[in-house]
């Protein structure tokens, strides 16, 4: 028995074979022009290797080999692989997808996942690339209380940029919580962009609904333990409190209901 399952240049499922609805136990309404190709791998394994089984594919007409997928329930099981680019107008005309054809193979498969691939995990969890857009602010008020002000401990400024740091990282994360719980990502179907479409960190597999909730949690609760730090070492400045509870605020209810401050009204 062999799946076949063809998708278009961004993953997205275009057709399924009935073998393939029973290797992976999904029916094909369920994921035609409506999930991606990665609801198949772990996603460790999506973020390690898919890019380079495409681009063998691309460059030598096909990528053979031996991975693990998994199935609706969750199950692992052991396959092997073939992909080939597709051409819906001919091999003369640009590529427009991705054809793969998969076996169950009654073998131990073992898909080793490299530290580097753990870290950009996460980083894509966290989106922390964007942390940029926090740093540079507190690096300005810095420089001016230090500069201007006269007024300048650098215990308080790092202080400052920990707690902000960890407000952004734990904002995004509950971002794509509430993105994903509400069906806001499914909706979004062109989301491989690069300011756009979150993380995709829990539609590719790499942390749980579950988790992200835990994850972000985690996050404004170290957040809120550097606030009350540095309420005590600035003699009780209650400025401090409030500005942090004010970002926080903002932060969470960016998406989270019954504001949903992203939510532009049509």
């Amino acid at each position: 028995m062999k799946s076949s399952i063809t998708c278009d240049m961004e993953g997205r499922i275009l057709t399924m074979n009935s073998a393939a609805e029973t290797i992976f136990g999904y029916k094909k309404e369920e994921l035609v022009n409506k999930k991606r190709v990665s609801i198949f791998s772990p996603g460790e394994i999506v973020l390690q290797n898919v890019a380079g089984w495409l681009d063998e594919a691309v460059k030598k007409g096909e990528y053979i080999g031996e991975t693990q997928f998994v199935k609706k329930d969750g199950t692992l099981f052991n396959a092997k692989i073939r992909i080939t680019p597709t051409f819906a107008g001919g091999k003369d005309k640009a590529q427009t997808g991705y054809c793969g054809i998969t076996e169950v193979i009654d073998k131990q498969v073992t898909v080793p996942i490299k530290f580097s691939t753990k870290l950009i995990k996460a980083l894509a969890i966290t989106r922390m690339p964007f942390l940029s857009a926090c740093i540079m602010p507190v690096l300005v008020g810095g420089a001016y209380s230090k500069v201007v002000l006269q007024n300048a401990n650098p215990l308080v400024f790092y202080l400052i940029l920990f707690g902000v740091c960890l407000l952004h990282l734990a904002s995004n994360v509950m971002n794509d919580y509430f993105d994903f719980k509400d069906g806001t990502d499914e909706a979004n179907n062109n989301y491989f962009q690069q300011y756009s479409g979150g993380s995709r960190s829990i539609e590719l597999g790499l942390i749980s609904l579950k988790g992200t909730k835990r994850l972000g949690t985690l996050l404004y609760l170290l957040a809120s333990l550097v606030g009350v730090v540095l309420y005590i070492i600035t003699d009780q400045n209650i400025n401090i409190l409030i500005l942090g509870l004010f970002g926080l605020l903002i932060g969470y209810f960016y998406t989270a209901p019954p504001l949903e401050l992203s939510q532009e009204e049509v």
